[in-house]
């Protein structure tokens, strides 16, 4: 782990969303953008690919889908799909896991 505080990458992430549907399309770019940024800045040598950075890539794929370029947001989108079916069994072994991620699953697919 980083210098990144807990929490940080969630609480930006999750604002980047609230004003996404608030209609404040550049400022949830730019918070999605710090948000992951701060995700990324949690691994040093780590595997990346967990549930939790593929929550963060979901929700990083639905502002760019709006805001930002598409094609990122398909490869964002994708590498979350990608995390998630690969993780299944960590997300389906406790149903808190499932209320956190399955969500962020069933949006990862930009529409």
């Amino acid at each position: 782990m980083s210098h990144v505080e807990t929490g940080y990458p969630e609480r930006q992430l999750d604002d980047a969303v609230e004003k996404l549907h608030s209609g404040q399309g550049a400022s949830a770019l730019v918070s999605a953008e710090n948000g992951l940024q701060a995700w990324l800045e949690r691994f040093e040598d780590d595997d990346p690919f967990t549930v939790d950075m593929a929550r963060a890539l979901s929700q990083h794929a639905q502002v760019l889908h709006c805001w930002g370029d598409p094609d990122l947001a398909v490869a964002a989108a994708d590498l979350a799909i990608r995390t998630f079916l690969n993780r299944r069994d960590e997300i389906n072994r406790t149903a808190s896991a499932r209320r956190r991620h399955v969500p962020a699953f069933l949006t990862s697919s930009p529409s």
